[in-house]
């Protein structure tokens, strides 16, 4: 065999076993018999916070733990709409940080935060100069000392 078709075996395996339910007793969600499992969320499962648009909205990017505080971003919402820098515990305390301007510090943060020595360093997908082909900026990079 060759190396595509060795690929392609593999990928057919591994969609085999996905939708078999990993080795379940039940079927997977969206087979004909679905409607009669129970939806209820696993006991360690909870929502720790619902961002609304004005505290943020779109956290596309993944938490950073900085001595048991999460930190992210959101891409939108905030004060100006261009995104937010959050903290949050794991009780659900949330607090929003910044909130992007949408100028020089950037619009649409978009990646998860990097820790330096206490420092948070990220990225933003818009803002900053206007280099760009669609006017509204080639993005930035920020430190953020929490």
């Amino acid at each position: 065999m060759n190396i595509n078709a060795n690929r392609a075996a593999l990928g057919i395996c591994a969609a085999t076993v996905l939708f078999a339910g990993c080795g379940s007793s039940r079927p997977p969600i969206g087979a004909p018999t679905a409607m009669q499992q129970s939806h209820a969320l696993p006991s360690s499962y909870r929502v720790l916070f619902d961002f609304r648009g004005r505290n943020g909205a779109y956290p596309y990017a993944g938490l950073l733990n900085v001595n048991g505080t999460l930190f992210g971003t959101t891409a939108v919402g905030g004060a100006n709409g261009n995104g937010t820098v959050f903290s949050a515990t794991t009780t659900g305390d949330t607090k929003v940080l910044y909130s992007f301007g949408g100028g020089s510090d950037g619009v649409r943060p978009w990646a998860a935060f990097f820790n330096v020595k206490g420092t948070l360093y990220g990225t933003s997908l818009h803002g900053g100069g206007r280099g760009c082909e669609d006017h509204s900026g080639c993005g930035t990079s920020f430190a953020f000392t929490p």
